[in-house]
Formats: C-alpha cells, structure tokens, sequence
C-alpha cells in the first residue's frame, strides 16, 4: 500500500506541477502578453482532459497488457508514460514551446489516468472481501491530505 501511495503521490505532484510554476512559467515566456499567455496556460490542462476523451479506446491496449503479462509490467508501462509525460513537458518548457508542453501534458494524462485502475488491479489480490473496502478508504484518505 505504501508504494501504491508513493506512486499516486507523484503522480498528483506531476499533475499539479503547471499551477504550483504558474508565476514561474510566466516569466519565463515573458515574451507573450498577459492574456494570451493565460490561454496558453489553461490548455495545460485542457490538453491533460482532452487525453482522456481517448483514453478508453487506448486503454485498452494496456489492459490487454495487463491480461497477457500481468499487472506488474502494466503498471510499470502506465508509470513509464507518467515519466515520460513529465520529462517531455520539461523539455517543453526548456526549448520555450507550448506545443511540446501540450505533448508532455497528452501522454501524462493518459498515464496518470491509467495508473489509479492498474493500481487498484495490483493491489486486490492481497486484500480480501472487506478489507479491499479498508485499504482503498485509507489510500483515498492519505491522498486527500497530501
């Protein structure tokens, strides 16, 4: 449960990374005016939702993973596109292009979107009956707080 938490933990901070450098970001594209930066910077998010208007159809490619080769490298590879996702939306922010930015925040959204369910996949076998009910409360609780 602890990893399962780690995990989740760090996918939150990669999810809200674009609010917390908010003042950050727009220094640094101080070339753009106040207001079409703003419209820039709400794509951030927009883009990270518009992932998940497909992510059933691709999804599925990974539960077909999951089923074929366990859940284990199913949540390695939804944790993969979750790095992957960061690092692109990084070097976004270093050549200065929101379009890669745009490009990181698709394939994070659709990691982190897959990770939760993978997870939940993971972890079942070790809980029984009620007790799935106790751990999935006490996970949700701790990610609340953070």
């Amino acid at each position: 449960m602890g990893v399962q938490v780690w995990v989740m933990l760090g996918s939150f901070y990669c999810f809200d990374i674009p609010a917390a450098l908010h003042n950050s970001l727009k220094a640094h594209f101080s070339n753009l005016g106040d207001g079409e930066f703003e419209i820039y910077f709400s794509g951030l998010y927009s883009v990270y939702s518009f992932a998940n208007i497909f992510l059933p159809f691709l999804t599925g490619s990974s539960y077909k993973m999951r089923d074929k080769y366990g859940d284990r490298p199913a949540l390695l590879f939804t944790v993969f596109l979750t790095i992957l996702g960061q690092l692109i939306f990084t070097y976004g922010v270093h050549l200065h292009s929101f379009l890669v930015m745009y490009l990181g925040r698709i394939i994070l959204g659709w990691g982190i979107e897959s990770v939760y369910p993978t997870q939940n996949s993971f972890v079942s076998p070790f809980f029984k009956n009620d007790y799935l009910v106790f751990e999935s409360q006490n996970y949700s609780r701790v990610l609340q707080q953070a």
